[in-house]
């Protein structure tokens, strides 16, 4: 897990500049194709140290443009006075993905041990091809979808009421 996180945190410039010249959607969905082909490295390369490190890697590029490009997407898309409550859904959104995600995992290792209690390799190589397939599915998703045509920085706030002294005499 390491060199994705490490990974992650040296690509926040990299991605933020992506996100300037091709846009967060474009950013986002070149993020889940990546995501993607790292997933996919295991199925076709093999489950060695080298293999796993490297397509672990090749992940944290993916999530690190993601994670970057998604919370654009939805500051973009909303009024400058509900980004805040516009972001807590999609902050959740991620944590409960991964949440979903690690059980599906966690019930498909379990499910096919090999011999000594440990999953076997089928149930790794099935790991890694479902990862590979929601990664394309997600890039899929974000290329078909929309850009809202509201630019939530220059839009008024949708709550704005102007306040009134009130003076005692």
């Amino acid at each position: 897990m390491m060199p994705l996180g490490v990974i992650m945190v040296l690509l926040t410039p990299a991605s933020a500049a992506l996100i300037g010249r091709a846009g967060p959607r474009w950013t986002l969905v070149t993020g889940a194709a990546i995501v993607g082909a790292g997933y996919g490295l295991p199925v076709i390369a093999g489950l060695g140290l080298a293999q796993v490190t490297i397509a672990t890697a090749v992940v944290g590029v993916g999530i690190g443009l993601g994670y970057a490009a998604m919370p654009t997407l939805v500051m973009n898309a909303t009024p400058a006075g509900q980004i805040g409550a516009a972001n807590g859904p999609n902050t959740l959104m991620r944590a409960l993905g991964t949440t979903i995600g690690s059980a599906v995992v966690g019930a498909i290792l379990s499910a096919g041990p090999a011999s000594g209690g440990f999953p076997s390799v089928g149930s790794f190589r099935l790991v890694a091809g479902l990862a590979l397939a929601a990664g394309l599915v997600s890039a899929a998703v974000a290329a078909g979808a929309t850009s809202s045509p509201r630019n939530g920085r220059s839009a008024a706030p949708a709550t704005s009421v102007p306040l009134e002294r009130t003076t005692r005499q």
